[in-house]
């Protein structure tokens, strides 16, 4: 993340603070900022208008935990502007382009501040805001691209504008189809298989779809990791997805070494053991039981048998509930007295991360 602290005390980054503060004023908010818009256009100023009000999206959700409320606040005021906000006219009542898409529709230069953005030194170990901050923002465009394309790999329509299932490949890549032994460090790594757990959490079936529909993207802008350079994927294809179920496994049996070591298990037998598993986690400190809780994302949505999740009523706080598929509560784990926010990834009775 690239956006100067500046942000913070631009017009643009005031409506939006208010916004979160009263998400019922969604029309309020579009009236600010049409007005705003409007000002900008007769000074010659919208283009920086624009930036600053995309950088301030993007500064907001990467500060705001990426389960919480605020930030799927976030994307509906993204989705009201794309479909809701009236168009932008000039003096002569035209209505006005930027970089050839419409204000709002087209929400122009958000893709140039997006990427912008997508700039994560992957060659250096991260402070721990740093790699929080990762994982946020790719929650909050994995949420983006959910609502742009459905779980067959199609478009919902008005929402073009929203689709940044690019970076979702980017994300993955990073995670599963580089060499771990050149990650610098433990945060550079939890933030880059924590934005892969993102993508899946929010975008699991988008992605699926798209993986199911070969979902391609022009040149080698989706081309492979290096440890897969010799495939010829060039976006979402039913092979790079298996692949990746086959990586996260890898992963697993990493984060879990010492696990398996200290009872002499061999991963293949994890699954049989992942009470055990569960208990040994619960004994250490509040990062582990976010790997824990990433990973168990990553493996509920991606088809594996693992569960690093309790399935005992007596050790939950959230079991024998029917939660939708985005809801997100806070949890308190039995046996560390953690609280940690609880994302339950799909319709069903209990909680789907162990608790």
């Amino acid at each position: 993340m690239d956006i100067s602290p500046e942000i913070t005390k631009r017009e643009e980054y005031e409506v939006l603070t208010s916004y979160l503060a009263n998400p019922d004023k969604t029309d309020a908010t579009l009236e600010s900022l049409t007005t705003c818009a409007t000002s900008s256009l007769s000074k010659g100023e919208l283009e920086t208008h624009l930036r600053n009000l995309w950088n301030s999206f993007f500064h907001l959700s990467s500060q705001q935990p990426h389960s919480s409320k605020q930030q799927g606040e976030l994307v509906k005021l993204l989705q009201a502007l794309a479909t809701d906000a009236p168009a932008l006219k000039d003096a002569n009542g035209a209505e006005v382009e930027v970089d050839g898409s419409k204000v709002w529709q087209g929400l122009p230069l958000f893709g140039q501040q997006a990427r912008e953005c997508w700039n994560f030194p992957y060659h250096k170990e991260v402070d721990t805001k740093t790699r929080d901050s990762w994982v946020n923002v790719n929650a909050f465009v994995a949420r983006l691209t959910a609502a742009a394309i459905n779980e067959h790999g199609g478009e919902r329509q008005g929402y073009s504008a929203l689709d940044y299932s690019l970076y979702g490949v980017w994300s993955l890549r990073s995670a599963l189809e580089e060499e771990r032994e050149n990650s610098p460090g433990k945060n550079t790594i939890d933030a880059s298989v924590g934005a892969a757990a993102v993508w899946i959490a929010y975008a699991g079936p988008t992605l699926k779809g798209l993986s199911d529909s070969n979902k391609t993207y022009s040149g080698k802008v989706a081309k492979p990791g290096s440890k897969f350079k010799d495939q010829e994927w060039r976006g979402y294809t039913k092979d790079r997805w298996q692949t990746w179920e086959k990586e996260l496994d890898q992963i697993g049996i990493l984060m879990f070494k010492d696990l398996y070591d200290s009872v002499n298990l061999s991963p293949k037998h994890h699954g049989a053991k992942a009470d055990y598993i569960r208990e040994k986690l619960a004994s250490r400190d509040g990062s582990n039981l976010r790997l824990a809780q990433i990973y168990g994302w990553l493996k509920s949505t991606a088809g594996s048998n693992l569960r690093l999740y309790s399935t005992d009523p007596a050790k939950s706080d959230c079991m024998n509930k029917t939660y939708s598929s985005r809801d997100s509560h806070v949890v308190t784990h039995r046996s560390t007295n953690l609280p940690f926010n609880c994302l339950c990834m799909a319709e069903r009775t209990g909680c789907p991360v162990f608790s």
